[in-house]
Order: structure tokens, then C-alpha cells, then sequence
């Protein structure tokens, strides 16, 4: 198992650099850097794909976290090591 973790190190070095400075366009004043305006990332489909997959991804979370705490004490974990789990 360690073998498979190891072997891996050198894809995720590869995949999770950083990525470079981005440059500033010349003539933005203040060193700004250049993106899209909010009004027009708004209407992008991609946007709008993104946050729904970020609601989508921790609406079930919180919605869990009030029944952790009696789901662990009826599973027979101590009161102070459900509470630590959850709130960690």
C-alpha cells in the first residue's frame, strides 16, 4: 500500500504546481489583475455550473451535521469523542 501512495507523489508534484504569477495587463492601473467583470461572469454558463455543484456538494453536509453527534452515540462512541469528531 505505501508502494501505491509513493508512486503517486511524483504524479500530484506534476498535476498540483503552482501556477505562475499572473501578469498584469498593460495599462491597468494600480497593478489590477485582469479577469471578467462580476456582472459578466453572471451570464456564464460555467458560473452558474460551478456553484451548483458547490451547493449541491455541501447542502448534504450541513444538513448531516445536527445527527452526527446521536448517530455516533447510539453507534456506542463516548459523548466527548463524538463531539471532537464532529466539531473538528
Amino acid at each position: 500500500m505505501g508502494a501505491i501512495i509513493l508512486a503517486t507523489v511524483p504524479l500530484l508534484l506534476i498535476w498540483l504546481r503552482e501556477p505562475e504569477a499572473p501578469s498584469v495587463a498593460p495599462g491597468a492601473a494600480g497593478g489590477e489583475v485582469p479577469g471578467v467583470p462580476l456582472a459578466e461572469a453572471l451570464r456564464t454558463r460555467q458560473f452558474w455550473l460551478i456553484t451548483l455543484a458547490g451547493l449541491l456538494a455541501i447542502v448534504p453536509a450541513i444538513g448531516l451535521m445536527p445527527h452526527m453527534i446521536p448517530y455516533m452515540l447510539a453507534r456506542g462512541v463516548e459523548m466527548n469523542s463524538a463531539v471532537g469528531m464532529v466539531h473538528n
